[in-house]
């Protein structure tokens, strides 16, 4: 049932919805992540976790779903606009969103498919308000989420509203009903029955699990109440109260730790054994190794488990043997090799741990760009806002705050006029050919309209220096320009601008058939028109490839492209759409192993500029039309010899022949950050936050 679910209808039927542009589209992508939700949740429980900010994502994303918020209540004549947010005691929503309210980075299990735990939650308490609230006058529900820091790796989230009262019975009579429901409550019967009796308690409770990446094994040992408590709230309501956890940013193994303290709340780790570490599973953004002795011990321990580690890998050290040994497996641009390493701060001041973050974020982004030590990379954000809003106002003192930082280099222009004229033109150009690369936010895609008429250039001249055009707001990238619009000042900030610029040095070569299909658009009249998702795809550094001899995408496609958008020879470098024939790649009856992969070598070593892609993303379907079950991890590990990020993607649920050591993703997460609102930016944010598993077997 939950490949049914995800499969059949999700991956088939809602993620081609999701791609209507109507006003539809943003719910059908809901129901699609809902559907992977159910499937993740049924079959095999979180593997990883992916940092987002509470307000400006998580709900975000939920407070914007009107068709759900409008009639999840409709039977009790509640619309969405009777019901209303408060988050620490501002309101949230309506627009009002991001305005001045603090915000929290929160580790969400599986990234855009686990907040659907947080948004099960969410729906089942608001059903409940509605049904059994006690409204004194209208028709008006507040939802009051309180979020309370700790000492420990998790923050408590409070959940209550202004109308779960009890009633005649009281309060403190309804508060002790609910409390006895999670605490004697059972999933199933001794006799092995689903136990029906107060199910939606139980699914908030299950979700409340999963939030806090429990094993679903311990579900049938413990109470309820272990993962969600019912209370009473300051307003004399029903309050529940939940765990999310708090993002693991950085593990560093050093002998010395002995010294250090781990700072929870910034997601900073500190450890002498790296061997525990990966038995029990690393999910952190970062593992840098420092001060070791046996250096090269080391080194073999991270090869041998390599592509269960993080993705950002940094070691250390002026011993060039290391290097050396690295460079031989091919392995440097997996595993970043430097000779020096931020000090950490000598106190537990917070700014100063931020400090340090953000210097080892440099450090990792100098490395992967081959940037000096004294470069920069600008970064352009181009807004079309009514005069000085709020918005525009927020990012030029941004900017101001960092005058003296000598790796962001941040330009904000703005307009209120619907295209850029020369005299905005002009700077924008200027900025651009006084910088060695250049990353672009674009607000409504008015920049790559002046790119689009100076093609090129954009071949030839300044204009190449830019490594990434993303466009935001509009009708792209919504999830992107909201969180740009309502990111807080400081920290959080200039982070953000240095994952985006992480992000832009990344390129992606997307193997999936409905990709490819899926950014291909015959309406669109000009190749350079928004319609055209593969060519807004090339802007941000992300490709598509079709599988040759396949019945649903074939090799003439990319001619067909050509045909449909009448692309001018000055264009064409764009209208690339890689066909690689997996299809010679099978294995032959009577062929040795060595003789197939030798053969996959060839073929695959053939394919031009393959190793300027850093991450490539397979459909396991792909790998089943390969038909080499038992080879798979061997041809994987031909793919690394020249792409050293490989994932697979299915929406089907994860699948049991899924190559061993290969990183899992949803099909929903990247159809919508490839193909819904393409943003490079999330996209890499999930697939660098996939993780390790805790390891049983040794």
């Amino acid at each position: 049932m939950a490949r049914n679910m995800s499969h059949n209808i999700d991956s088939h039927v809602l993620s081609d919805l999701a791609t209507t542009g109507d006003g539809n589209s943003k719910f059908y992508l809901y129901l699609q992540q809902r559907m992977d939700f159910l499937a993740r949740i049924s079959t095999e429980w979180p593997a990883w976790t992916m940092p987002l900010y509470l307000n400006s994502e998580i709900l975000y994303q939920f407070i914007s779903q009107k068709i759900l918020l409008d009639r999840i209540a409709s039977s009790e004549n509640l619309k969405g606009e009777d019901i209303c947010f408060f988050l620490n005691g501002k309101k949230i929503g309506n627009g009002t969103i991001g305005n001045g309210i603090d915000d929290f980075w929160v580790d969400i299990p599986e990234g855009p498919v686990g907040m659907h735990a947080f948004y099960s939650i969410m729906e089942n308490f608001i059903r409940n308000s509605a049904k059994h609230g006690n409204f004194d006058s209208g028709k008006q529900l507040y939802i009051y989420l309180e979020i309370e820091d700790t000492t420990k790796d998790y923050y408590k989230i409070k959940l209550w509203d202004n109308v779960s009262n009890g009633g005649e019975s009281g309060v403190n009579t309804f508060v002790e009903n609910i409390k006895r429901k999670l605490e004697k409550g059972k999933l199933v019967k001794d006799t092995g029955e689903l136990e029906g009796e107060n199910l939606g308690i139980k699914e908030m409770a299950i979700c409340a699990a999963f939030l806090q990446r429990c094993k679903s094994e311990e579900l049938h040992k413990v109470s309820l109440s272990s993962f969600l408590e019912a209370g009473q709230s300051t307003d004399k309501t029903l309050m529940y109260t939940f765990q999310l956890k708090k993002p693991k940013l950085i593990l560093t193994i050093d002998k010395e730790t002995e010294l250090r303290e781990n700072n929870p709340r910034l997601g900073i780790y500190f450890s002498k054994d790296l061997n525990r570490e990966i038995k029990n599973g690393i999910n952190h953004q970062f593992l840098v190794i420092k001060n070791i002795d046996n250096l090269m011990d080391t080194v073999t321990l991270i090869k041998k488990y390599l592509h269960e580690l993080p993705a950002r890998i940094i070691i250390v050290t002026k011993d060039n043997n290391v290097l050396k040994e690295i460079e031989g497996e091919k392995l440097a641009r997996r595993i970043r090799v430097i000779n020096n390493f931020p000090n950490y701060p000598s106190d537990n001041n917070d700014n100063s741990w931020k400090d340090f973050i953000l210097k080892v974020y440099e450090k990792w982004i100098r490395k992967i760009g081959d940037i000096e030590e004294k470069g920069k990379i600008s970064t352009i954000l181009f807004l079309r806002r009514e005069n000085e809003d709020s918005m525009v106002k927020k990012w030029k003192n941004i900017k101001e705050g960092l005058t003296n930082d000598n790796f962001v280099d941040l330009e904000v222009f703005n307009t209120t006029s619907t295209s850029i004229g020369d005299d905005l033109w002009k700077p924008i150009l200027k900025k651009i050919s006084s910088s060695q690369k250049v990353v672009v936010l674009d607000n409504h895609g008015k920049i790559k309209e002046k790119v689009n008429s100076k093609i090129d250039e954009k071949q030839n001249g300044d204009l190449k220096k830019i490594i990434q055009l993303q466009v935001i707001g509009g009708n792209e990238s919504l999830t992107l320009f909201n969180l740009i619009q309502n990111i807080p000042s400081g920290f959080p900030a200039k982070l953000f601008l240095f994952k985006i610029i992480e992000s832009a040095l990344f390129r992606i070569l997307i193997v999936d058939e409905r990709v490819a299909g899926a950014t291909f658009n015959e309406s669109a009249s000009s190749f350079f028109r928004p319609e055209c998702k593969r060519y807004n795809l090339k802007l941000i550094g992300c490709e598509t490839a079709t599988v040759a001899k396949t019945d649903r995408v074939s090799l003439p496609l990319s001619k067909k492209i050509e045909e449909a958008f009448n692309a001018p020879n000055s264009a064409k470098s764009f209208d690339v759409q890689r066909t690689i024939d997996f299809d010679n790649m099978k294995m032959e009856v009577g062929e040795s192993s060595d003789q197939f992969l030798n053969k996959v070598e060839k073929i695959w070593t053939t394919e031009k500029e393959l190793n300027s892609y850093d991450i490539i993303l397979i459909h396991q379907g792909v790998i089943d039309k390969l038909e080499i079950e038992g080879t798979s991890e061997a041809w994987i590990n031909k793919i690394r010899e020249s792409i050293p990020y490989v994932f697979v993607d299915s929406g089907r649920g994860k699948p049991e022949n899924l190559p061993k050591n290969v990183k899992y993703i949803e099909y929903s997460t990247i159809g919508q950050f490839v193909i819904q609102e393409p943003s490079k930016f999330h996209l890499i944010s999930a697939l660098f936050s996939i993780g390790g598993k805790e390891r049983k077997d040794e």
